[in-house]
């Protein structure tokens, strides 16, 4: 395997509450040509001082943002842009139904992670 192909996630409470322990140990898992991950993005500290600091690739936003009622769009779009705006990836977890995996779809946010794709993915076995 190469390390390029490794992604090494990091819950974002972890992250940031031992930042002076941590930060070395994510160079030089980066140093290696392996990527970072901020699992759980937006339910710790969210400070944007710290994205900064980090050499991540991608956050995962949240489960809890897909389920937000009303408004669901514009936030995740806005958590969107700030995890865009920071050269990284956005990903959002915890996708259950088609409507939230199309909730994130019209945030912009094309990486999803989520029961829903495997239960698409167990119809198409059992079609098939």
């Amino acid at each position: 395997m190469h390390p390029s192909d490794l992604i090494v996630e990091v819950t974002e409470s972890v992250l940031f509450d031992g930042l002076d322990i941590v930060n070395n140990p994510i160079e030089a898992i980066s140093a290696l040509g392996a990527h970072i991950s901020i699992d759980d993005f937006g339910t710790g500290y969210s400070s944007l001082a710290y994205l900064h600091k980090i050499k991540s690739s991608s956050a995962k936003i949240d489960k809890t943002f897909v389920n937000i009622p009303e408004n669901s769009v514009e936030t995740l779009g806005a958590i969107h842009k700030v995890i865009d705006s920071f050269g990284m990836t956005s990903i959002v977890e915890g996708i259950q139904t088609e409507h939230q995996a199309i909730l994130a779809k019209n945030a912009g946010i094309v990486l999803q992670q989520g029961y829903w794709y495997d239960v698409l993915k167990s119809i198409e076995a059992f079609i098939s």
